[in-house]
């Protein structure tokens, strides 16, 4: 058998054990085998979901104002908000998640922020946790430990309503996550979807178009 056979075959194996075991039961599953020279097994993120941030998603960053100055530190300058926010991230559901919970590894890979003019690259991953309590209510919290243009920051969102608590893969994910209270901190607001089908084009405005492909 040559070696571009053997691959494809390692690949073929190790995608069917990343269906029985890593993606979550009635859920959606991406997987991915390439074919020919280049072939290679899928990686355990592969049997994740991916989003992709909206138009509301937002990216912020300064001076928390009177907060900064109640602590000391006199903080003077504004929260500056970016002109654009864009990429995705992928949830991947945890199995060691304790019982009643619903827990996600969440990848951040590609989050592109424009403020005034200058490009600002946010990487990393966390995770989401969500859960209903015994009087019914349905909980969700996220937290994130990325990269800020290469500076190690700690997002999270605390305790929030869950507004999809039946769903185990959500249409969409809306969250706000924030840096620790300080004179300087950050801010992100995800408002994301999965992705539209193949061959249909996002308009904005939940309006779709059919590409023929």
């Amino acid at each position: 058998m040559k070696m571009t056979q053997k691959l494809i075959a390692v690949a073929g194996l190790i995608g069917v054990a990343c269906l029985a075991v890593a993606a979550p039961p009635d859920g959606p599953v991406v997987s991915r085998v390439v074919v020919g020279d280049e072939a290679a097994a899928p990686s355990p993120r592969d049997c994740g979901t991916s989003y992709v941030l909206q138009g509301e998603s937002s990216y912020s960053q300064g001076c928390m104002g009177s907060l900064g100055g109640k602590l000391g530190y006199g903080c003077m300058c504004p929260m500056a908000l970016a002109e654009e926010f864009t990429g995705s991230f992928t949830l991947t559901f945890n199995w060691h998640t304790p019982p009643g919970h619903w827990g996600y590894d969440v990848t951040v890979e590609d989050w592109l922020a424009i403020l005034s003019g200058d490009e600002i690259e946010v990487t990393g991953d966390g995770y989401l946790d969500r859960w209903s309590d015994t009087e019914g209510n349905h909980w969700q919290a996220m937290t994130l430990d990325v990269y800020i243009n290469g500076e190690e920051v700690q997002l999270f969102s605390g305790l929030v309503e869950d507004p999809a608590p039946g769903d185990l893969i959500p249409e969409n994910i809306s969250i706000f996550l924030s840096s620790e209270p300080a004179c300087f901190g950050y801010g992100v607001f995800i408002d994301a979807a999965l992705p539209p089908p193949p061959g249909v084009l996002l308009l904005g405005d939940d309006k779709q178009m059919t590409t023929g492909r």
